[in-house]
């Protein structure tokens, strides 16, 4: 029941992640460091963006209900 948990805490946090990196390639600028609480497990998540060149890179780091630490990156390059 517990590795249900972790897998659609993944799926939530990706799919969040995802969406915030898009928002901010889309207005071609990098968003500030953002926590939420996932709704079911209370979950605290950090999210952070970081440029390097014309890459963006979007990181999730929070610890599952396992209490074992995870992080989830996603890329993304800007358009020109």
């Amino acid at each position: 029941m517990k590795e249900q948990v972790v897998l659609q805490e993944r799926r939530t946090i990706a799919y969040t992640l995802h969406d915030k990196l898009q928002s901010s390639l889309w207005s071609n600028r990098p968003l500030e460091i953002s926590t939420f609480n996932l709704e079911n497990t209370q979950t605290e998540v950090t999210i952070t963006f970081e440029t390097n060149e014309s890459t963006l890179i979007g990181c999730a780091q929070w610890k599952n209900i396992n209490y074992r630490d995870e992080e989830y990156c996603l890329h993304g390059k800007y358009q020109r």
